[in-house]
C-alpha cells in the first residue's frame, strides 16, 4: 500500500502530464493536483480531492485547471538556499 501511494503522489505532482479532458472532469490528476499547490491568491484553498473531484465540486472547491502558474508560499521571497527554503516557514 505504501508503494501505491507513494507511486500515485510522484504521478500527481509532476508538471511533465498535462491536462487529461475528460479524465480531469472527475478524478484528481496532476493538472486539478497543481491548482491546489498554486500560490495565486485565487487558487487558495482549491482542489482537495484525493481520488474523485465530486467533493471539490459539491462544495465549490473545484477550479478547472490553469497553465503558467507561480508555486511557493505567498509573501516569502524565493530563494534557493535549502536551510533558508525550511526556516522560512517559522519566520
Amino acid at each position: 500500500m505504501q508503494l501505491f501511494v507513494f507511486h500515485s503522489q510522484g504521478w500527481l505532482h509532476t508538471n511533465l502530464i498535462g491536462e487529461m479532458d475528460k479524465f480531469d472532469r472527475w478524478f484528481n490528476s496532476p493538472a486539478n493536483h497543481r491548482m491546489h499547490h498554486s500560490a495565486d491568491i485565487k487558487h487558495q484553498d482549491v482542489n482537495f480531492a484525493a481520488i474523485f473531484m465530486l467533493w471539490d465540486k459539491i462544495f465549490g472547491t473545484y477550479i478547472k485547471p490553469e497553465k503558467n502558474l507561480h508555486y511557493g508560499v505567498n509573501g516569502i521571497a524565493e530563494d534557493n538556499s535549502y536551510i533558508k527554503v525550511y526556516t522560512n516557514p517559522w519566520k
